[in-house]
């Protein structure tokens, strides 16, 4: 076996290590991140609060899932009919205190019409008033003996859901008393994704009274709105991308050169990490048919040429200089497809 043959396996070995060193670590980190809890929440003002995701795989987040208080075998039908998976779930509550107040003033006081008398309750006429006298109060109601209350409830929609209760004592000099329930808000969000990549996201809202009926109301036409980032282009200093193709070029030692090519890019740039519009310094290894020689091949970039819709999604073509262990250097214009 020659030198030159013994340089091959060694450049090879040293860069399939290198491919083998970042898929483990970059399994390593998402084996980390799945096994660690959400950052615990931030409460920022203007009453809003920050947390963040927590990774789950897919036989949790369907889990998950079945927990949410939402129709799925209607979410199901519409998610086939548009090609689209749950992607994330977004589950938001809110619960507030309520009060219960007793002994209020009141708020102001109505004048009774001096034509009506009849419907002051502390002044009877007719027959009760001959009875009793002008200065006698008769409980006509039984008022002395019970408080009365009026529910209190809010129409939503064809819903009438309980709000509290208000109540008048008239033998107290603070006589009205008012009970508001407290109320817990649940929002309910799935975010599904399709082929394309567009997302659509299923929203529900619900309140749940504290009226001792443990009944839950779903509101109707929640609005929703939802807004992304347009992802930016972005340079990712550290990030390998395997890429195989063909080089063709001219060489110092004459003649036309062609061959595959093996490299590994080491930096990016474009929108997304895992799918670069541009691959940045990628070192390899070319093979020189027409010389049948080997070369060391360096590339200071390459630009993805084809779209996000086609069948190859990441051929690019970009310049190489390449030299052989003779110390010939070549010139070449490379289509490579990179993973």
């Amino acid at each position: 076996m020659d030198n030159k043959f013994k340089i091959t396996i060694a450049v090879v070995m040293i860069c399939l290590f290198a491919v083998m060193g970042y898929t483990i670590k970059q399994q390593n980190d998402i084996i980390k991140a799945l096994s660690a809890n959400a950052e615990q929440q931030r409460f920022l003002k203007d009453d809003i609060t920050a947390v963040k995701s927590t990774l789950l795989t897919s036989a949790d987040l369907d889990k998950k899932l079945a927990s949410v208080n939402m129709d799925l075998e209607t979410l199901k039908k519409d998610l086939n009919k548009t090609g689209s998976d749950v992607s994330a779930i977004l589950i938001v509550t809110n619960k507030t205190p309520g009060s219960d107040k007793k002994g209020q003033p009141s708020t102001g006081y109505y004048p009774i019409p001096a034509e009506n008398p009849s419907k002051d309750p502390v002044t009877p006429s007719g027959p009760i008033a001959s009875t009793c006298g002008p200065d006698c109060a008769t409980d006509i109601y039984g008022y002395y003996n019970k408080v009365p209350y009026y529910r209190l409830s809010e129409s939503l929609g064809s819903l009438s859901v309980p709000l509290g209760e208000v109540s008048f004592n008239m033998r107290e000099a603070n006589p009205w008393n008012e009970k508001v329930y407290g109320r817990t808000y649940s929002s309910s969000v799935v975010i599904a994704t399709d082929a394309a990549g567009v997302k659509t996201a299923y929203a529900k809202m619900t309140i749940q009274p504290n009226d001792g009926s443990n009944k839950t109301y779903s509101l109707p036409e929640t609005q929703v709105q939802f807004y992304e980032r347009l992802p930016e282009s972005k340079f990712y200093l550290l990030n390998l991308r395997a890429s195989f193709g063909l080089d063709l070029g001219y060489s110092s030692k004459p003649g036309f050169v062609y061959g595959p090519t093996a490299q590994i890019f080491i930096s990016s740039y474009g929108k997304y990490k895992h799918k670069p519009d541009w691959y940045i310094a990628g070192l390899g290894i070319n093979y020189d048919i027409n010389n049948s020689d080997y070369n060391f091949a360096l590339s200071p970039f390459a630009y993805k040429i084809t779209g996000d819709d086609s069948m190859f999604q990441n051929i690019n073509i970009g310049p190489t200089i390449a030299i052989d262990l003779h110390g010939n250097i070549s010139g070449f214009i490379g289509f490579k497809l990179s993973l």
